[in-house]
């Protein structure tokens, strides 16, 4: 990041964010975006006057602590297809395309016409052919809610999935005489991966009607 934001060291960073609205934006786009890009981390969004905005990540911005640890490789992150994605933009185009990502969260399939009227109607200030070039290139790169990221959320929830349920059939016959074979360990997994079950059935539920509604 430190090569996108163009700044030296710890204190120009801390200067740029105390004295530049454009910097701490840019911050919050390009930590928004790299999470396409594979970077699995647990900053959360609302969408605000410039896009996506991250409280948690403002806090950790602000804090003089933020510099005080090693750098290290973010695992399965493609910087290389980020930087193209990145490469002479605008700050207008990020928060464009940031802003298309969130409400694609909600709703993967929305079209280009919803796109324009919808940034038109919340950002007049970013123009119509900049909402529909990031909306093509958001489409080119497969910028979706099936990021890289979740693929690799999906794939492991899934092999996790596939071992509680091997581990359900094989020991089924506990159930038989519960009261003799109680197993607590096994009882709370079994609880877990329904929870895990229900809890998809209900947020895909959630996303697909009740919040692109809102």
């Amino acid at each position: 990041m430190q090569e996108e934001l163009g700044f030296e060291d710890f204190k120009d960073f801390e200067h740029k964010v105390e004295s530049s609205l454009n910097f701490k934006i840019m911050v919050q786009k390009l930590v928004f975006l790299a999470e396409y890009f594979g970077w699995n981390n647990s900053y959360s969004y609302d969408l605000y006057i410039h896009g996506p905005y991250s409280s948690n990540l403002a806090d950790d911005y602000y804090s003089n602590n933020l510099f005080n640890y090693s750098p290290l490789k973010i695992q399965d992150f493609d910087s290389k297809s980020m930087k193209q994605f990145i490469k002479d933009k605008s700050l207008d185009y990020l928060e464009s395309a940031s802003t298309i990502l969130f409400y694609k969260k909600l709703n993967e399939n929305i079209s280009l016409d919803f796109a324009i009227k919808k940034l038109a109607e919340i950002k007049p200030h970013i123009s119509s052919k900049i909402v529909e070039e990031s909306f093509h290139d958001v489409e080119g790169f497969k910028l979706t809610n099936k990021s890289l990221y979740n693929i690799i959320q999906v794939n492991a929830l899934n092999d996790f999935k596939n071992n509680l349920k091997g581990k359900i059939i094989k020991n089924i016959k506990l159930f038989e005489n519960f009261e003799i074979n109680y197993n607590r360990v096994f009882i709370l997994g079994s609880l877990d991966y329904l929870r895990i079950v229900l809890r998809e059935e209900e947020l895909n539920n959630f996303m697909k009607n009740d919040l692109f509604n809102l």
